[in-house]
């Protein structure tokens, strides 16, 4: 009988030089302030600066919506089977590079004639439309491709906890780099446009770094396995995985909630009627986040990763619950800071991103002997895309329901609008947390099941390797 007490097997595995994660961590850093910029000025630019009638913007999001939902299964189905010498991971990331930092460059430098009167509209529309599709396809060959990597790279959960600290940490640079691009934008789009060029050599220097930093494990591969089987069987495997279901179910959660901080940090802040704090508010959130990653780093050392998630979201849960009652009954609305900190630690259980969805693919593999990233990846994005449009649907509702003034101060808004903007920072999260507890609770891989899975999955490495 295994002791569940001994954590030696959270340590097991290959270890991880630091070398790589730096390497993982350079080429994340490039995703982050591309995607960056893309989510945050594309609609500015094409509607208030090139002037692109808000119709045609929608049409085109909406066209790209079809294609955005399937692509991503799609690649990552074929990705698995790639026969490349250098991996199948490695050549998308270092000979896609440079065609991704076009796809990024193309929606900032106008085609010729588009401010005709006559044709000008159609041109922005049609490169609106061919930006999109020829960026997420890029976006979806070279990125799915490097969050692929580490479940390969080691079997240990101590390793992997590291890796997703190293991600971590380079996306918060790469999101606070972001800042400075409001300046930039309000000096000028050609200023704007001189910057995206650097960016986007800058990225490219990165991501060839990332190829030649990170070493793919070949010897885990087996490809004639794979080539028999269709992306339709493919899917339906992934989804007898109960390991694969409890993880979409805990990032759904947690992608949710990140989404919601951040879409809403600009209105916040008139919960204490004050105008103009978003950037107070936000800061507060990454505070949250920043002070959680030690303790989870430290925990996932000492006590499995299910039982770290399940006694932390209790924890944040009742936390905030009493929080926000103490205001309704007192009327100190200042308790709304240490809400933030609260919901900043729930959105910081995303460093389990990459030990939790890694172990549910050595789960697959041992049922199919086959290593599958990509599918488990593609599937991911597919199903956990909602949880980014939620949260405009599920706040738009509370803010129309609750009378919120648009454009308003946060002393003109009714009291019914400051409730709602409290419901949705305090309510709506610990719905959504309950989604993951029930991750956990669904969670198989706990005790001496874990300990044997994670011994298993040595040996079927160790073998591979000794047949390759």
């Amino acid at each position: 009988m295994e002791n569940t007490d001994d954590k030696e097997y959270l340590k097991k595995g290959q270890k991880i030089p630091i070398k790589e994660k730096l390497s993982f961590g350079v080429g994340i850093l490039a995703n982050t302030i591309i995607a960056g910029i893309v989510s945050l000025y594309l609609l500015d630019y094409f509607v208030n600066e090139v002037k692109l009638d808000l119709e045609l913007f929608v049409i085109a999001n909406i066209i790209f919506l079809f294609y955005n939902a399937v692509n991503d299964v799609i690649f990552g189905f074929y990705s698995d089977r790639s026969t490349h010498k250098l991996g199948r991971r490695i050549p998308y990331i270092r000979y896609g590079a440079f065609l991704f930092v076009i796809s990024f460059l193309i929606f900032w430098f106008p085609l010729p004639g588009y401010n005709d009167p006559a044709m000008g509209q159609i041109i922005i529309f049609l490169q609106l439309l061919f930006g999109l599709l020829f960026y997420d396809t890029m976006l979806t060959i070279v990125v799915l491709s490097i969050v692929s990597l580490p479940p390969e790279m080691s079997e240990s959960t101590e390793q992997r906890a590291s890796i997703s600290f190293y991600n971590t940490i380079f996306t918060l640079i790469g999101g606070i780099s972001i800042f400075i691009v409001p300046l930039l934008f309000n000096l000028g789009l050609d200023i704007f446009r001189t910057f995206t060029l650097i960016i986007g050599v800058i990225a490219l220097i990165c991501f060839i770094i990332l190829s030649y930093g990170v070493k793919e494990r070949k010897e885990l591969h087996s490809q004639d396995e794979l080539g028999r089987e269709n992306i339709l069987r493919e899917i339906i495997q992934t989804f007898k995985n109960r390991s694969f279901i409890s993880f979409l179910i805990f990032n759904f959660s947690n992608v949710f909630m990140t989404t919601l901080a951040l879409n809403y940090t600009p209105i916040f802040g008139l919960i204490f009627r004050i105008d103009d704090i978003d950037t107070i508010v936000l800061l507060i959130f990454y505070m949250g986040f920043i002070i959680s990653l030690p303790f989870y780093l430290i925990f996932i050392k000492r006590i499995d990763m299910r039982k770290i998630i399940l006694k932390m979201t209790v924890f944040v849960s009742l936390a905030i619950f009493i929080l926000f009652l103490f205001d309704l009954l007192t009327g100190i609305s200042e308790v709304y800071w240490i809400i933030f900190v609260l919901n900043g630690m729930m959105m910081g259980m995303n460093i389990f991103y990459y030990p939790f969805i890694s172990d549910a693919i050595d789960v697959d593999e041992l049922n199919t002997n086959r290593r599958r990233e990509g599918m488990h990846f593609g599937m991911n994005a597919l199903i956990t895309k909602p949880a980014e449009q939620l949260p405009a649907i599920i706040g738009g509702w509370i803010l129309i329901m609750t009378n919120y003034e648009q454009g308003g101060s946060g002393m003109v808004q009714p009291i019914s609008a400051i409730l709602g903007l409290k419901f949705l920072v305090a309510i709506v999260p610990l719905i959504f947390a309950l989604l993951t507890i029930l991750s956990q609770l669904l969670n198989p891989l706990k005790g001496a099941k874990l300990i044997r899975m994670k011994e298993e999955i040595l040996i079927l490495h160790k073998e591979k390797e000794k047949n390759a």
